[in-house]
């Protein structure tokens, strides 16, 4: 048995001992004692026999039937209302108008598309269109 076995061998007979002795010694119970708070509402009235007892209040019974389903009233739109649409708008081009060239005979326009300067003339591709 090595050293640290003996003193942890002795440390648990130590922690035992403790707990054997700590449950011969008997504990005593003492009920709680507070006294009553004072009457803190009209409903609730002091028993001579030291119990506190609640009277039922008096509610008047409700007009509104709690389980209904609420009823929602839409209005219509008056007839005055007029609604307009936004005038149609073309979708915006995916190039930018850079100015006119002229290309041997004929004529072109220098594009930027899509960040790039392109030249282009009549009968050419633009974006596989």
């Amino acid at each position: 048995m090595t050293k640290r076995n003996l003193i942890l061998f002795c440390a648990l007979l130590v922690t035992l001992l403790l707990t054997w002795r700590s449950q011969e010694q008997p504990i005593a119970l003492v009920a709680p004692t507070r006294e009553l708070p004072a009457i803190a509402s009209p409903n609730m009235a002091l028993q001579p026999n030291n119990q506190l007892v609640l009277s039922a209040r008096e509610i008047a019974p409700s007009q509104n039937n709690l389980f209904d389903t609420p009823i929602v009233i839409i209005q219509a739109p008056s007839k005055q209302t007029v609604y307009k649409a936004p005038p149609p708008m073309a979708p915006p081009l995916p190039f930018k108008y850079l100015g006119r060239m002229q290309v041997g005979s004929g004529n072109g326009v220098m594009l930027n598309v899509q960040g790039e300067v392109t030249p282009i003339k009549q009968d050419d591709m633009l974006l596989g269109q």
